[in-house]
């Protein structure tokens, strides 16, 4: 398979087959971002389809050597903001402290192993988890899911979402402390 560079050069040069090779290769990471920065299947996949979209139309600014899947979520993270924004479908959010940016919370995992009814309890907590998500405030929301789900570099996150350093850390220490009390019942549950 060709790598990004290869494709995004013959994606300039007018190749339709490049673009549906990238589409492709990038369309469930774009939608999964949606789905977990909105909530909604239906309007993430009309965010993934415009993200596509946009890239497609954007083909001349496109630099070869420009990391592609940063520059894809980059579209899908601002189509999924002004989503949140026309819409205004949330419901009042948590207060959330506002605490030193250099106080970083590592939020632990608990190890699910396996058992007949591991695949119902990894769906529910999954369900559980998107709730969670959907009532943090969508710049907490989103960072957290780009690092912790997506798993990008607080650099990434910050060239993603086109601010500085600290405030991508700042906001996933606050994203990790709402969730934390957000899930507190499961977490418990599942370290029993």
């Amino acid at each position: 398979m060709k790598d990004d560079e290869e494709l995004i050069n013959e994606f300039k040069n007018g190749s339709i087959e490049a673009f549906v090779t990238i589409t492709r290769k990038y369309q469930n990471a774009v939608m999964g971002l949606a789905y977990r920065f909105i909530g909604d299947y239906d309007e993430a996949a009309e965010i993934a389809q415009e993200t596509f979209v946009r890239f497609y139309g954007r083909a001349d600014s496109i630099l070869p050597s420009a990391r592609l899947l940063n520059y894809l979520f980059t579209i899908a993270a601002n189509l999924a903001r002004t989503e949140l924004r026309r819409h205004r479908r949330l419901e009042p959010l948590p207060e959330y402290d506002n605490e030193s940016d250099d106080e970083l919370y590592s939020m632990e995992t608990a190890s699910i192993e396996y058992m007949p009814d591991a695949r119902v309890d990894r769906t529910e907590l999954s369900q559980q988890i998107q709730i969670a998500l959907m009532k943090l405030p969508p710049v907490l929301r989103e960072a957290v899911i780009l690092r912790d789900i997506k798993e990008y570099s607080y650099e990434d996150i910050a060239d993603i979402t086109e601010t500085e350093l600290g405030t991508v850390r700042s906001r996933i220490n606050r994203a990790r402390k709402l969730l934390k009390k957000l899930l507190a019942d499961i977490y418990t549950e599942f370290l029993l």
